[in-house]
């Protein structure tokens, strides 16, 4: 038995391409994390990543270039982002980001 066991559907042979996508990520993340990275990282449809917005921006940018395990500071993620002065607007798209 897998010492992580879940339930997402009855019939996993008929759970839909993104939802396995998201249980086979979770799945590595807890039982292999080696393995995350080599998977796709699942989509996000939260409403703040369809915004054309500074916020928009550093959470794409923190998914895509920072690492898992890694830090980085507001000033640098502000940097990444492409605006080296807007460290506390950094500090505030991470107040709001959907994905802790």
């Amino acid at each position: 038995m897998d010492p992580f066991t879940c339930v997402v559907c009855d019939a996993p042979k008929e759970m839909k391409g993104q939802l396995k996508q998201c249980v086979d990520w979770i799945k590595a993340y807890f039982c292999e994390p080696q393995m995350v990275e080599k998977l796709p990282l699942p989509a996000f449809h939260h409403s703040i990543f369809q915004r054309a917005s500074f916020t928009s921006r550093v959470l794409q940018t923190l998914l895509r270039d920072v690492k898992f395990g890694e830090t980085v500071s507001y000033k640098h993620l502000a940097e990444m982002a492409g605006n080296f002065k807007a460290v506390r607007a950094v500090g505030g798209a991470m107040r709001s980001n959907p994905v802790s």
